[in-house]
């Protein structure tokens, strides 16, 4: 097969140009909207809350989808052979969580009103804490993480989630080593 160094040129081009995780938003100030996640996500923090006062729990691996619409049938199936996810108290401020399956699923569907891929290993791992007003925030092992991915010109692109921060008005997500303050992705809990 033969290359031409024009094409492998504007191929490069494309690929710098892509809004790849590399380069996140990095501002809480652009959070999206996304009506109709904010009982989804009232229901998980309760769930975590009731949980951690009884010291253990088991949660429902849709539970932690917020606002993901739009799974077909195929990957419903794949969630559905997975255990729920166990959640153990640690201490006062939190615990450790953890989720298995028989192995990796990706899971596409409709989140913010834009196609999004999660990436599930064979094992979850984690650990939570619990801040003054009731948010959640999921650390997670690095070797046992979820991926999130989206499609960039027919390409799937996936990033490894460090943390999530859960609370009644939203959720934020920090990719790759990103364990600063400005998540790369943010989104709103909106009525509608």
């Amino acid at each position: 097969m033969k290359f031409r160094f024009g094409t492998v040129l504007r191929f490069a081009l494309v690929l710098a140009s892509l809004p790849l995780f590399a380069a996140p938003a990095r501002a809480a100030t652009d959070c999206k909207d996304v009506p109709g996640i904010g009982p989804e996500i009232a229901k998980f923090l309760d769930e975590v809350a009731a949980a951690q006062a009884a010291g253990q729990g088991q949660l429902p691996l849709m539970d932690v989808l917020f606002g993901v619409t739009g799974i077909d049938a195929h990957d419903q199936k794949a969630l559905d052979r997975r255990a729920p996810i166990e959640v153990t108290r640690r201490d006062a401020g939190g615990g450790d969580y953890a989720n298995k399956g028989p192995k990796t699923i990706t899971i596409e569907g409709i989140f913010a009103a834009r196609e999004t891929f999660f990436r599930i290993p064979p094992q979850v791992q984690g650990k939570y804490t619990i801040d003054a007003a009731g948010g959640v925030t999921l650390h997670y092992d690095p070797d046992y993480t979820v991926e999130l991915g989206e499609r960039h010109v027919g390409l799937r692109f996936f990033a490894p989630i460090h943390h999530t921060v859960i609370t009644r008005d939203g959720l934020a997500f920090f990719l790759d080593q990103n364990a600063g303050p400005d998540p790369d992705r943010c989104y709103r809990a909106t009525a509608g």
